[in-house]
């Protein structure tokens, strides 16, 4: 009987533990089973999302659809379109600008029969920011724009090839670039004047004005070069003058410049002609500009510092 009873205890322990093991196996089934469960959504709703032919977003998670939408990379600089700039640049540090002929209002340029006119007698300040158009790298205000790239393609159908050099600066560049020649230059501010405008008396700042090279950089030869004759004879029919004449810097203020053009309108240049030697205050009746200090002699061709002119006046 002993026997039997020990055995009978072993069996009723054994089919315990079967119990169980059963019991713990159905529990983690039925956990394991709804975890899946509630996964399921989020990874239907990141395949939806992520997937590259999908073109739609689904709504079950707007913060995300909203996010990926933002995220969207955006079109390069390069790829979108050049607007005008309108923007107005850093004021420079530099003193009050007034104007020999009494405006109180240097933001907008002084004009004589619709011509600006901005030389040291009559300047603007870092108010005064033209419409320029900057597409393609030729940065002038439109109608300058469009009449160099004219000029430009009549200057190539001829077998002549020149290059756009500087156009429109804004006060800052030009205060940074008369200031770098009036530390460099042997003679300093003196010197620098009668090659280079201080900010506020320069053409570049109006868009209207272009330099112009043969590829070789700005030279005081540049008008016994192909491109420069070319120029010389043929700026005029698209409204183009060379602004700073030889001969005439007592009333210019600057060196003669052969490779500074000025756009005015094809009308009022056909009165300048070709190798024109009138200058722009001549032709509108304004009194003369001259360097400060400048002798009433004609001043000498070349600047004091040997460097190239990449940025004069």
């Amino acid at each position: 009987m002993k026997r039997s009873n020990g055995r009978g205890n072993a069996l009723i322990i054994f089919l315990g533990f079967v119990v169980t093991a059963l019991l713990v196996a159905t529990c983690y089934f039925s956990l394991d089973k709804t975890s899946h469960a509630k996964k399921e959504p989020t990874q239907k709703t990141a395949r939806h999302i992520f997937t590259s032919d999908s073109n739609t977003v689904s709504t079950e998670t707007p913060a995300i659809a909203v996010a990926s939408e933002e995220n969207k990379p955006q079109a390069s600089e390069e790829s979108k379109p050049q607007t005008t700039v309108v923007s107005k640049p850093p004021r420079a540090n530099w003193p009050e600008i007034t104007a020999a002929d009494g405006r109180d209002d240097l933001g907008v340029p002084y004009t004589i029969d619709g011509t600006v006119l901005v030389n040291r007698k009559h300047p603007v300040n870092w108010d005064y920011v033209p419409a320029i158009d900057s597409a393609g790298g030729v940065i002038l205000q439109p109608q300058a724009k469009k009449a160099y790239e004219e000029m430009h393609t009549a200057a190539m159908q001829d077998g002549i090839q020149f290059y756009f050099r500087s156009g429109y600066r804004d006060f800052a560049t030009q205060a940074a670039i008369y200031q770098q020649y009036a530390r460099t230059d042997p003679n300093g501010i003196a010197g620098a004047n009668r090659y280079s405008a201080p900010p506020g008396a320069s053409e570049h700042q109006t868009g209207l004005a272009v330099d112009i090279d043969n590829g070789s950089g700005l030279s005081y030869d540049f008008d016994q070069t192909p491109a420069g004759i070319w120029l010389h004879k043929n700026a005029y029919k698209f409204g183009f003058i060379i602004r700073f004449p030889k001969g005439k810097e007592p009333i210019t203020g600057y060196t003669y410049e052969p490779w500074h053009f000025r756009y005015i309108g094809v009308e009022k240049a056909a009165d300048f002609g070709p190798e024109n030697t009138l200058t722009l205050e001549e032709y509108l009746h304004s009194e003369p500009a001259p360097a400060p200090g400048a002798p009433e002699s004609e001043i000498p061709d070349a600047p004091a510092v040997s460097a190239d002119p990449a940025q004069v006046n």
